[in-house]
């Protein structure tokens, strides 16, 4: 990843809350039970939110692994957190880590989950700013 990426996403106040490499995850036999629980848990948020496919029923935790091995989505689940804008002025904000909103992301490459996560944190927070100047 290169410095001026992190920089970015620094100075925009995104982070990653939570980075799961599938590939590596289902692997490992002793992190699976943890693996699964994220999976089981935010499964329609996933789905939802990156189009990751993965099943909608309720799985046992052998199946959900044999599922992502038979659809090759080894890449990375990574869920990007970043404050919500409050006190909003006319030309300006203020946000804090009290109060955030997060996304999943899913794809082969960090940096470019990292770029996309900059241009949905970049229209949440426009679409916050217009929602509360026009209220």
């Amino acid at each position: 990843m290169n410095s001026d990426l992190v920089q970015r996403l620094n100075n925009l106040s995104i982070r990653a809350g939570q980075v799961i490499h599938l590939g590596g995850q289902i692997a490992c036999c002793d992190q699976r039970s943890d693996f699964c629980e994220v999976i089981h848990d935010y499964s329609e948020r996933i789905a939802e939110q990156c189009g990751l496919d993965l099943p909608s029923e309720a799985v046992e935790d052998d199946e959900l692994i044999e599922y992502i091995l038979e659809s090759k989505q080894f890449g990375f689940l990574v869920q990007m957190e970043t404050p919500f804008p409050t006190n909003i002025k006319a030309y300006s904000y203020s946000a804090s880590w009290g109060m955030f909103t997060s996304k999943w992301f899913y794809g082969d490459d960090l940096d470019q989950i990292y770029t996309d996560s900059i241009e949905w944190r970049n229209a949440f927070v426009d679409k916050k700013l217009k929602e509360a100047r026009h209220d």
